[in-house]
């Protein structure tokens, strides 16, 4: 009996025993704790980067970017300028009719992109049924005139000429009801999406060529843009000036960086703009005094040159040059955070876990990088990145 009974008892633990060696160990999901910051898009200065010579900024020629008639110099060689002053100014008649032309051109391309985009008024619909109505009365009446013509001429009381006049006459008014009919399926049943993609590409250019004559107006008139006194006057009064070619001579005697811009960088660069010059700390506000429109023949680059303010820079040495060209928005996130594994990729935190996104560098400024593959909103890891992999649990942490 008391066999029986522990042999049973060992049965139920080797059965027992042989159950537990069948499952698995489960390994505790661990949370991880981490540093995250909420990514939002942030607007920054758009630059162009250049490395440039220092040299002592003697003489400024100065051109206007359009050819005209010169109206007034204001100056005179010798006289004493200051930043700001007018030194020169183009008739700009011409101009400003070019400009009200492309105004018009745009309003008129606008017009037409609106009403793609947003289809026809009630109106517009109403106006082209009234028109498919005329056609089709005017068909029908001529459809009638060469009937009877027909049967005129049938019984020989018409000529063929008078027959074939009616026939013609009914076959343009047929095909004007057509057209008619067309017109007003083409607005009822709304605009193909290539037909507003087109009046879109059109607006913008006549958005392009209008700031184009714009920008020539406003650089109709040469400003010194720093202090000094003229060095030589180059044209009088009612002499026609070409585009890029000197007028005024300006002295000074201020540091430059001079510099050589590529073509699609020209196109964005104006008088006037700010600029870095320097980097690693030793950075210095500088400005662009002049742009040189005619190439470098060698290069095929555009002399430009940035002034320095405030700034003692070693004449003949290379600097670095940062140009603000407007302002541009993006993700930016420290360079701490991003890791790589042959591709660049960093961590988000999404419902309690570490999410790996794959991110692509399109600049770098100091610790920071743009980037693209996160968005506005994503939790970035920036602490505890290396301690973690996709799909762990973690727990941002203050």
């Amino acid at each position: 009996m008391n066999k029986r009974w522990l042999a049973g008892i060992l049965a139920a633990a080797m059965l027992s025993a042989s159950a537990c060696a069948k499952q698995p160990a489960v390994s505790p999901d661990k949370v991880r704790p981490v540093r995250a910051k909420e990514l939002k898009e942030e607007v920054k200065d758009k630059l162009v980067s250049y490395t440039g010579i220092v040299k002592a900024e003697e003489m400024k020629k100065l051109s206007f970017k359009s050819s005209g008639r010169l109206s007034r110099v204001p100056v005179k060689k010798g006289e004493a300028v200051k930043r700001g002053q007018v030194l020169a100014e183009l008739d700009k008649t011409d101009l400003v009719f070019a400009v009200q032309a492309a105004k018009s051109q745009y309003e008129a391309a606008k017009a037409q992109y609106d009403k793609a985009k947003n289809g026809a008024q009630p109106e517009d619909i109403r106006s082209l049924e009234l028109n498919v109505k005329k056609a089709r009365d005017a068909m029908l009446y001529a459809q009638d005139s060469f009937n009877r013509v027909e049967a005129l001429y049938r019984a020989e009381a018409a000529s063929e000429n008078d027959r074939d006049k009616a026939k013609l006459d009914y076959e343009i008014k047929a095909s004007e009801l057509n057209q008619a009919q067309e017109a007003y399926d083409k607005v009822k049943n709304g605009t193909r999406s290539e037909d507003v993609e087109t009046a879109r590409s059109q607006m913008e250019q006549a958005e392009a060529d209008l700031k184009h004559k714009q920008s020539l107006v406003e650089s109709a008139v040469i400003y010194s843009l720093a202090d000094g006194y003229v060095a030589e006057v180059l044209y009088k009064e009612g002499e026609m000036v070409s585009a890029g070619y000197p007028v005024i001579i300006v002295r000074n005697d201020s540091e430059v960086v001079n510099v050589g811009l590529a073509g699609e960088d020209f196109r964005q660069v104006r008088l006037g703009m700010a600029a870095v010059i320097g980097e690693d700390g030793s950075e210095a506000a500088g400005v662009v005094t002049n742009i040189n429109e005619v190439p470098d023949e060698q290069s095929r680059t555009y002399p430009v040159e940035i002034a320095a303010a405030d700034a003692e820079l070693l004449i003949g040495s290379i600097e670095k040059v940062k140009i603000r060209i407007g302002e541009e928005k993006g993700i930016w996130i420290p360079i701490t955070s991003m890791l790589s594994d042959g591709e660049d990729y960093v961590y988000v935190v999404q419902e309690g876990r570490a999410q790996k996104r794959t991110v692509v560098i399109s600049e770098i400024r100091g610790s920071s990088v743009k980037v693209s593959g996160v968005a506005a909103g994503d939790w970035l890891v920036v602490e505890g990145m290396t301690a973690i992999k996709h799909g762990d649990r973690v727990a941002v942490i203050d």
